[in-house]
């Protein structure tokens, strides 16, 4: 019988163990852009898309099978959201109030063109840190960026760079007003999330710019949401399905004590 016991805690032990080291909970930074807004949709560069105002539902509907949610994504009035738009062979820094990076971290941004060209770099993307390291990345039309209308242009999002060598980026649809309008117009609008992981040695140091540079003279780039996600930086906490496993290993434990030694309560 003490073998059972003992093999039964040893058992139990391992399993907390596993659950702790896999429900580390994300520690996320959002950056609030209201000093760099200089657009909203509906207006300027958007404002021949009589659906546009369908984006100003986006902080309700969006995160679209992404598990991404972005704090300061600001909505003015019903119909009207800011971005921070670049124009096309333009460059627009967004200085960071420094954020601590570990070995995990990745930034999500929301990110498209207006109008844009398949397989053209469409948006070059450099992160600096506080020991003035950058990291590159380009996103290209159709794979990592895309058209905020579905509409001639860059219409198809593959999820990732053709070419690795552009930097590890992956890209999927956050927020799409596909069922509302897309019957009735045959159009429709989306936001799409980058995440672009940071180099693993940049752990220990902080983030404190981001560049965004449109090389092409054919589309406008438009940032709706940015955030720094250290994935695994903060204390381990078990999940509800799991403690209820423990629990139901600790009355196991302690049914074989009472039949050992005749306890009872």
């Amino acid at each position: 019988m003490k073998t059972k016991v003992g093999l039964l805690a040893a058992l139990l032990m391992g399993f907390v163990c596993v659950v702790a080291t896999n429900a580390w909970a994300d520690d996320v930074t959002n950056v609030n852009l209201s000093s760099y807004y200089n657009g909203q949709w509906g207006v300027g560069i958007s404002s021949n898309v009589s659906t546009s105002g369908q984006v100003g539902l986006a902080p309700t509907n969006g995160n679209t099978g992404t598990g991404i949610t972005f704090s300061y994504f600001s909505v003015n009035g019903a119909n009207a959201d800011d971005y921070v738009g670049v124009n096309p062979l333009t460059t627009t820094t967004i200085s960071l109030t420094p954020i601590a990076l570990n070995s995990d971290a990745v930034v999500n941004s929301l990110l498209n063109t207006f109008y844009g060209t398949p397989g053209d770099p469409e948006a070059v993307i450099t992160f600096e840190n506080s020991n003035s390291s950058v990291a590159i990345y380009t996103l290209v039309g159709n794979q990592t960026i895309r058209d905020y209308n579905n509409n001639v242009y860059t219409d198809d999002l593959q999820g990732y760079n053709t070419d690795s060598s552009l930097g590890q980026v992956t890209a999927q649809n956050w927020w799409n007003n596909y069922a509302a309008v897309y019957a009735a117009t045959g159009d429709y609008q989306r936001l799409d999330v980058q995440s672009f992981v940071l180099p693993a040695s940049w752990s220990g140091t902080n983030l404190t710019s981001m560049t965004i540079d449109d090389p092409s003279s054919g589309d406008y780039d438009i940032l709706s949401g940015l955030q720094v996600d250290d994935k695994s930086s903060t204390t381990a906490t078990p999940e509800p399905s799991s403690l209820w496993l423990l629990g139901s290993g600790l009355a196991g434990l302690a049914g074989m004590a009472r039949r050992k030694f005749g306890y009872r309560a």
